[in-house]
């Protein structure tokens, strides 16, 4: 998929992060995985409006119709304290509403 088809396949969805998700998992091949890199913080700022810490990606994923994430990398950040590299695996569990 390129990056112009994930655009315009996930804009109608943009705002709840789970309907995002769900949406894009519906495009998905079986197996096929969703990285997601994000600041591991709780509150918004003009830089990360929607931030997504790993504990609210698991309830986000569950509802989406995901497995549990699995986070396979943490790096320092030179504007926030920490970012996480996780990915999703698509399963057979409809996406919760």
């Amino acid at each position: 998929m390129t990056l112009s088809e994930a655009i315009e396949l996930l804009a109608p969805a943009a705002g709840e992060p789970s309907d995002v998700l769900a949406r894009l998992r519906e495009s998905l091949d079986p197996g096929a995985r969703v990285i997601v890199i994000e600041y591991d913080r709780e509150t918004a700022n003009r830089w990360v409006p929607y931030p997504l810490p790993p504990e609210r990606l698991l309830e986000v994923a569950e509802r989406a119709g995901y497995g549990p994430p699995e986070i396979v990398a943490r790096r320092s950040s030179a504007y926030h304290r920490e970012m996480y590299c996780a990915y999703l695996a698509g399963t057979l569990t409809p996406a919760r509403r």
